[in-house]
């Protein structure tokens, strides 16, 4: 992701779960501000959003774990699947 806001499926680095997530693009922004200002920037967006858009199925905690910090600190809102719990696509797209 390079900028901006995108759903995006995220991976956890064991394969063993995947997160539907509203999250930021973080490329350009770091090459724009560098990585700490960068990630202070993504946290500021990431509340911001919180609290316009109000949430109710969607986890807005900062426990997203992936091992990809960006990533994580992108992440505006996820749901969280099992690989072994996975929904069918008819559950998937009634439960979303």
């Amino acid at each position: 992701m390079q900028r901006g806001v995108y759903i995006v499926y995220l991976f956890s680095q064991d394969m063993n779960r995947v997160y539907l997530t509203l999250n930021q693009g973080c490329t350009n922004l770091k090459k724009e501000l560098g990585t700490k200002v960068a990630r202070k920037s993504m946290i500021k967006t990431r509340e911001d959003i919180r609290t316009i858009i109000k949430n109710y199925r969607f986890n807005t905690d900062n426990d997203l774990a992936i091992g990809n910090l960006d990533y994580e600190i992108g992440s505006i809102f996820y749901k969280e699947y099992q690989k072994d719990k996975f929904p069918s696509e008819e559950e998937f797209l009634r439960m979303n």
